[in-house]
C-alpha cells in the first residue's frame, strides 16, 4: 500500500478501500490506527447488531435500506440459520472478524470474563501445582516483562492463585524463581510446585540451565508453537467449557511500580 499504491494516486485522489477483516493488524487495522479520523468506515456485519440504514447514491432514485437487529445482511443466500451454524462451527474467534467485520471483539476478549470460574478458595482435591514462566531478558523500559503464573490443578480444573510481572536483569530472574518456588503464602495452602514450566528459547533456556545446574528445582523445558495471541485461541476452548478458575482472592505482584489495569 505505502510503497506502491499511495505514491501513484493523483492530487485530490480519493482511496477506497474494499475488503474483508481478518484481524486487527490487517491493512484497515493499521490505517486507522495511523489516522483514525482520516477514514470512513462503512462496515457491513452479516448479522445486524442494531438498527441500520443503508442510502444508496449511486442512482436519481436512491435506495433506502433498513437493516433490522437480528437480521441477516442477505437472508435469501445466508439465512440465519446458516450464519449461526457458521458461527458454532468457526468459533466467535474466527467468526467475527470474517463475517461481523469487527476483529477487536475476538482479538480483545480472548479469555471473557464470564467463562472464568470464580471462587474463594479452590474447591476439591489438589492434584498438582505448576509454575509457568514468560520470560524477558533485560530490565530496562525497552525491554519486554518477565511473568510467573502459579495454577492449582483439581478434577476438570486448573485454577490461577498466584501471579508476578515485571522488568528484572537475568541475576533477578533466576533469584524471583527460586523465591517463587519457595513461595511461604504457596507452599502453605497448595504445597510446593510440582513442575516449573519454562520456554526453551532466548533467555528462558539460560534460565533452566542454571536452575537445572544450581538448585532442585523441578525444571521442565517447554516448546510452545505460534505466538502469544495463537496459543491464546488454542486454549480458549478450555475457558468457554468452564475448565479454568480464578480465585477472587488471588495474589498479584508487580515489580518496577507499574499499575496493572
Amino acid at each position: 500500500y505505502k510503497g506502491t499504491l499511495f505514491h501513484r494516486r493523483q492530487k485530490d485522489a480519493a482511496i477506497v478501500i474494499v475488503n474483508t477483516r481478518w484481524n486487527s493488524d490487517d491493512l484497515p487495522g493499521n490505517l486507522l490506527e495511523e489516522d483514525p479520523d482520516g477514514w470512513t468506515v462503512v462496515r457491513i456485519p452479516a448479522i445486524a447488531e442494531y438498527d441500520m440504514i443503508y442510502r444508496s447514491r449511486l442512482f436519481e432514485d436512491s435506495e433506502t435500506h433498513i437493516y433490522k437487529q437480528g437480521e441477516t445482511l442477505w437472508p435469501g443466500m445466508f439465512n440465519l440459520d446458516f450464519i449461526n451454524e457458521t458461527r458454532r462451527t468457526m468459533g466467535n474467534i474466527a467468526f467475527e472478524p470474517i463475517y461481523q467485520q469487527n476483529p477487536q471483539a475476538a482479538e480483545g476478549n480472548i479469555f471473557k470474563h464470564k467463562y472464568w470460574k470464580r471462587a474463594d478458595i479452590v474447591p476439591g482435591k489438589i492434584l498438582r501445582v505448576i509454575q509457568s514462566w514468560d520470560t524477558g531478558y533485560k530490565k530496562g523500559e525497552d525491554n519486554s516483562y518477565s511473568a510467573c503464573t502459579t495454577w492449582v490443578e483439581t478434577e476438570g480444573c486448573y485454577w490461577l492463585v498466584h501471579a508476578w510481572w515485571g522488568k528484572v536483569s537475568f541475576p533477578e530472574l533466576k533469584r524471583k524463581a527460586v523465591a517463587l518456588y519457595e513461595n511461604q503464602t504457596i507452599n502453605e495452602l497448595y504445597g510446593r510446585p510440582n513442575e516449573v514450566l519454562v520456554e526453551d528459547k532466548a533467555s528462558g533456556q539460560s534460565l533452566v540451565d542454571e536452575l537445572e545446574e544450581d538448585t532442585t528445582l523441578p525444571v521442565k523445558r517447554i516448546q510452545p508453537e505460534g505466538d502469544k495471541v495463537a496459543r491464546a485461541h488454542i486454549v480458549s476452548p478450555a475457558f468457554e467449557t468452564g475448565n479454568v478458575g480464578i480465585l477472587d482472592n488471588r495474589v498479584w505482584e508487580v515489580d518496577e511500580g507499574k499499575e496493572v489495569t
